[in-house]
Parts: structure tokens; sequence; C-alpha cells
């Protein structure tokens, strides 16, 4: 399984790779010719590059295409168009479980936005005047940043839990030492279409780690952004989230440019996506013990925008009767001192699986709360609830996902919020743990559609 791991992780056809095989000698002068580090340079090799690939015999739009799959691949024998510089992390507070969220700033001089990095979208979005009827966030005030120039271009973005609207604008953005320039964005003051989700939650706005196809208002994505500008030393990103842990909350981190060999065990294992819009792989099997859960082969959708792990209803409710679970107020649950099967996902060959505590997200008295929930949509969501037991591997140049065992040993030592739990804990009514699963099965869906 392994081989075919590798195999696949390996066996990617690049556009540009076809190309040269028809223009091998226009191609050679152009990717292996002297360079130049500055700008000038960069642009330069754009031109012969595009040049090249029209030479092969394809047209303007067929060249632009190969260029932009080179520029950003970094496969072997294809250039750095930028040059390396950063990696960083972001250290990810963790709110009831249910969310991570971390610092960024915008604006000159910068002020400072807690937001959900999420895979599900692709737009960064912070709160202004009007937003936030709670008045505890954080808003960002346009007239307090030298740098914020106004575009007269509406903002909307449909969430499967609600939407939200403003409109964009343009701002410095940091994300530790990565900046933005310039960069276009949307400020929101209207976030009624999330109701009691952005009431009862603790983020500002969101940024969304997705691919240009799934932007609104044709944005520049900020993970391209920064692969675009030369200031990541590899063009990924990789999340580690806290083990699961029913009695605390422990905070997590996000690596940008880069991954931390602390924080898995192993290698990883690589699954092109399946789609070029969302992070999405194909799914090849569910199996609860031997008992097959999958009715046929589907897609899973890799979103830290969500909560759960959330599947299609009919393979859910499947899941459901094997593990003998019960309904509470519409979500399954398992006595806590129940002996579960194991459940595995099979994702390019290899079983990921989960068993034990990995199966609960939340306690309520002598029952657990079922990580895996129903979804009215025909794809699996594998969120926190997958990440935590993963240590996944974001390779936005070669379009595909890495997977690797997270290294729970190397947890982050924040657990500022457990004394929070410990009193949802002791209170423990129905009520407010039930409010709690609502939240998470709704922030569970931030992702574009």
């Amino acid at each position: 399984a392994s081989a075919s791991a590798a195999t696949a992780g390996s066996a990617i056809e690049a556009p540009a790779l076809a190309a040269a095989a028809r223009a091998p000698a226009a191609l050679c002068l152009s990717l292996n010719g002297p360079s130049s580090s500055g700008p000038t340079g960069r642009h330069h090799k754009g031109a012969i590059m595009r040049s090249a690939l029209r030479t092969a015999g394809l047209s303007n739009d067929e060249a632009e295409l190969e260029f932009e799959f080179a520029k950003f691949a970094n496969l072997e024998g294809l250039p750095r168009l930028y040059a390396a510089e950063s990696t960083v992390v972001v250290p990810l507070e963790n709110y009831r479980n249910v969310a991570f969220h971390g610092e960024i700033s915008v604006g000159t001089p910068g002020q400072q936005h807690s937001v959900i990095f999420d895979t599900g979208s692709a737009n960064l979005w912070v709160p202004i005047e009007g937003a936030d009827p709670s008045g505890h966030r954080s808003l960002f005030v346009p007239s307090k940043s030298s740098t914020y120039v106004p575009l007269q271009k509406a903002f909307v973005i449909q969430y499967v839990s609600g939407r939200v609207s403003g409109s964009f604008c343009t701002d410095d953005v940091a994300i530790a030492s990565l900046r933005l320039r310039g960069f276009a964005f949307a400020t929101v003051n209207d976030t009624t279409g999330l109701a009691s989700i952005y009431r009862g939650a603790s983020f500002d706005g969101i940024l969304g780690l997705g691919f240009k196809g799934i932007a609104r208002g044709d944005a520049t994505p900020v993970m391209q952004a920064l692969v675009e500008t030369g200031q990541l030393a590899q063009p990924i990103f990789a999340f580690h989230l806290a083990a699961t842990n029913l009695d605390s909350y422990e905070s997590g981190e996000l690596t940008i440019g880069g991954v931390d060999p602390q924080r898995y065990i192993g290698h990883f294992n690589f699954v092109l996506l399946a789609e070029l819009t969302h992070w999405t792989v194909a799914l090849d099997g569910v199996r609860l013990g031997d008992q097959a859960i999958l009715q046929e082969p589907g897609l899973a959708l890799m979103d830290s925008g969500t909560t759960l792990i959330m599947g299609p209803r009919r393979d859910v409710e499947l899941l459901a009767v094997g593990l003998n679970a019960s309904v509470i107020q519409g979500y399954f649950a398992v006595r806590c001192n129940q002996s579960l099967p194991r459940l595995s996902f099979n994702i390019g060959g290899l079983d990921y699986s989960f068993a034990g505590e990995d199966l609960f997200t939340q306690r309520l008295g002598a029952w657990c709360l079922l990580a895996v929930q129903p979804t009215p949509y025909g794809k699996w969501i594998f969120g926190i609830a997958f990440l935590r037991k993963y240590y996944v591997q974001f390779d936005w140049g070669n379009r595909r996902i890495g997977f690797a065992v997270a290294n729970t040993a190397n947890t982050t030592d924040g657990k500022e919020n457990v004394a929070a739990n410990a009193s949802l804990q002791s209170s423990g009514t129905q009520r407010k743990v039930l409010s709690w699963l609502a939240l998470s099965t709704s922030v569970g869906f931030l992702f574009a559609v």
C-alpha cells in the first residue's frame, strides 16, 4: 500500500512536461538558461517560458494555462520562478473544540484580527462596524489605516451555514512575518446570515486557503499571493491540532511554507486532488470493523473550517446502526463506556483509522456525541475531527495532499481554555451541550458553495 501511495505521489504529469516533449530544445533553453533573482529576471523568464510553450504548438490560452501550472508546480525539472524565503508558524486558539483560529494583522498600522484559516473557501474577510451585534469582536476600522483603499465592488459569499456580505478593498495584510501589500480582501458589515454561529463563536473573520476557482469577486487567494510574491520556502501549509481530549481545549498551530517534522510520525502518503477548486481527494472506501459502509467510491473534502467528520446521510445512518448509536435531539451519540469497532477511511489505497475517543466529540453525562454526523451533501467532509488524528500537508504547488500520523506526544502547551471547559462540564446541562453541538455542526459548514 505504501508503494502504491508513493507511486501516486510521484506520477504527476505536468502539462508543461508534455509540452517539453514536443519542443525539447526550446524548453531546455528557457528552463535551464541563465536566471536572475530580481523582478526583471523573473518576468523575463516568464516571457521566455510563454514564448517556448507557444513555439511548441499551443495556443495563447493553452500556453498561459501551461505556464500557470509550471509556475506553481515546483516539480523536478521545473524551476521555482520566485525566491524561497520563509516558513512561519501561526498559533491557533481552540474554541471549545469547535474551531481553531489565529491572529493576522490588517492595515497600517496593523489592526489585529482573529480568523479561521479555512481550507473550504478562498476569500479573506474581516468585520467592520455593523457586523457584530454582540460587541465583543475586533472590528477593522478603515479610517485608521493609511494604506486602505476602498473598491466599488460588492462582496457576497454563501457558506453552507449562511452568507455574509460587504465590499472589497485593498490594504496591507500580515500573517506573522509574511506580508501582502495592497492585497484585495473584503470588509463585511452584514453577518446576519450566520446568525447564532457568529454570535456564539470567538473568531472575527475567515481567511480562505482554497483555490481561486471558488474565490468570490475573482479575488486572488492569500496562499496564491504568498507563492507569487516568493515569500515561502515551499508552496505548502499544514495544520497541527491537539489530540482529541473531551476534558480540555488545547491549542494548535498552522505552519505556512513548510511542515513541522516534530508534529508527525513516519512519512507522508500523497494523494492528488480530485478537484482543482476545493482540497478534495477520492474516497475509495469506508469500513466499520469488517462492514463496508461506503455504497460507492466518492469524494472527501479536507476542510479546516469544519468541526466534525460529516458524511452523506445514507452512509452515516448505516454507520450509526453499526455503532448502536442513539439519537439525542437529532444528533448521533453512544454510551461513553461502549466498546466500538474501528472506523477506517481508505484514501489512495491506505486506511486512515479512528477508534475509541477519536470517535467522540463531546461528553453528555454517560453519553458521548459522535464526531461523525450526517450532511445533506453528496461528499464527505473531513474537518477538525480528522485533522486531530492525522497531520495533513496541503501541497499547493503540486496540487496534492499528504497524510501522516500526527505526533500527539508533541501537542502545543497552550491549555488556557481548560477552566472554561471544566465549567461547561460541571454545569453539564443538556441544553448547553446540545447548544455546543449545534454550533459545531454549523461552523462545520464554513465551506463556500
